[in-house]
């Protein structure tokens, strides 16, 4: 039953149509912006930047910017909040803004099924917008070097990597999800959502989720994304906040 309610969540075609639009330009900036520091690399070191050898894989420098050029592409992260906010507030609002709410809640479904399948569901779109262009960008561009390749994207370094992103998704789709369940406004949802989670990066405030992608660069120092400040802030925090919304969306009214 809660799997027909999410597979029906993710094939709202509004919200494919989002997602076939973002990923593929999340997915430029990435190229672009690993492609623009591979040259600034080749300017430093000659002709050519130092690159991946199987003996030395995780440590060249072309390895270590692999791993750290995300974190320098701001703009893949500010594209990736706001698709995260406009997809939470699409899922938890546009039903309701539309008039059509009074339909789905009254199907043989509980409250509380509904919220989880819409909670799945706009994590799993976050989950791939964030991760697929990472992974294919580091795959597509490195594909005559796959054989040092996959030892670098199954490396500690990149796995904890992609925790980080996960917390930063986590994150802002807690922060919308409330939001959108405390406010009756689709657009006023997504400006609060906008405001909170994006705003702060541009006053160079050090503040979740822009945080977690400064802490690329700790990693790469042997920092771990699962220290009690990042757990704190990318697990305890948005698990907080979404149960805060669920006692709000519980009680609330349908419209």
């Amino acid at each position: 039953m809660k799997g027909n309610l999410i597979s029906w969540e993710v094939g709202d075609p509004l919200k494919v149509l989002v997602a076939v639009i973002t990923v593929p330009v999340l997915s430029y900036l990435l190229a672009a912006g690993y492609l623009h520091s591979m040259a600034g690399l080749a300017l430093i070191h000659g002709n050519e930047p130092p690159t991946f050898s199987p003996s030395t894989a995780t440590s060249s420098m072309s390895a270590h910017w692999l791993f750290v050029y995300p974190s320098l592409v701001s703009g893949f992260w500010i594209l990736l909040s706001l698709f995260t906010s406009v997809i939470s507030v699409l899922t938890f609002r546009y039903d309701r803004d539309r008039g059509y709410a009074l339909s789905l809640y009254s199907l043989p479904y509980s409250k509380l099924g509904i919220y989880l399948s819409k909670v799945a569901s706009t994590l799993v779109f976050a989950v791939l917008a964030s991760l697929f262009p990472i992974i294919a960008v580091a795959v597509f561009l490195n594909a005559d070097l796959s054989p040092v390749l996959w030892p670098l994207l199954g490396s500690t370094t990149f796995l904890y990597e992609l925790v980080l992103t996960f917390y930063f998704v986590f994150f802002v789709l807690s922060v919308s999800v409330l939001f959108s369940v405390l406010l009756r406004n689709m657009f006023l949802s997504f400006l609060a959502a906008f405001f909170v989670t994006v705003v702060p990066y541009f006053s160079s405030l050090i503040m979740p989720p822009f945080s977690f992608v400064e802490g690329f660069t700790d990693v790469l120092n042997g920092g771990t994304p699962f220290s009690p400040a990042n757990a704190a802030a990318g697990l305890a925090l948005p698990i907080i906040l979404l149960l805060l919304s669920l006692v709000v969306f519980l009680r609330g009214d349908v419209v």
